[in-house]
């Protein structure tokens, strides 16, 4: 189960980024993406969430790795 939730974040990341436009963005501009896997917890416990991206887009392309 855990290997089908991280193939399909890497699906979904996949889709996203193909959508992403950056048109609207001026050159100080950021897009931000943050990007996971959510786990359900049974009874009381708090649900958990794996970050697995945390990025700014520029209007060029470049990224800057905000994960740290």
């Amino acid at each position: 189960m855990a290997a089908l939730a991280y193939q399909t974040y890497e699906i979904v990341e996949e889709q996203i980024r193909s959508i992403i436009g950056r048109k609207w963005m001026d050159p100080t501009s950021k897009l931000i993406l943050l990007g996971g896997i959510m786990i359900n917890i049974d009874d009381d416990a708090p649900d958990l969430f794996i970050p697995l991206n945390f990025e700014a887009i520029s209007q060029d392309g470049s990224t800057q790795d905000l994960m740290q």
